[in-house]
């Protein structure tokens, strides 16, 4: 008499478990690297943010100030190539101030007055 049995054998079962490990060993990675990317691309937008908001706050009053953004990434050595960089035009001259690398703690955006009077934009 034949039983009629309905179901996965366990050979069948571990090819699944073994297809199953082998795309999440390639997901997580992938997966990893999108979210240092995102994070990368936060931290560069809120510095960018911060010294923009300084800078037309300096236009509207001519008073220099300091502003911190919070560091989201966590792997040293994230940035992209080339640089992460903020521009900026004084007198008709376009200049860049370069974002560092951090992993921890605050960028501090600054702007400062040179001796000069000519505005030196800081970001440590």
């Amino acid at each position: 008499m034949k039983k009629n049995q309905k179901g996965f054998t366990l050979a069948e079962l571990l090819i699944v478990v073994a297809i199953v490990a082998v795309l999440v060993a390639i997901a997580v990675p992938m997966y990893t690297a999108g979210l240092e990317k995102s994070r990368e691309t936060t931290d560069i937008a809120n510095v960018r943010s911060a010294f923009s908001e300084l800078l037309t706050a300096f236009v509207a009053d001519g008073v220099v100030r300091t502003a911190d953004v919070a560091v989201l990434q966590r792997i040293a050595g994230w940035q992209t190539e080339p640089r992460p960089t903020v521009y900026y035009q004084i007198d008709g001259e376009v200049r860049e101030v370069i974002i560092p690398d951090k992993t921890e703690g605050f960028y501090t955006v600054t702007l400062e007055l040179d001796p000069s009077g000519t505005l030196k934009p800081k970001i440590d």
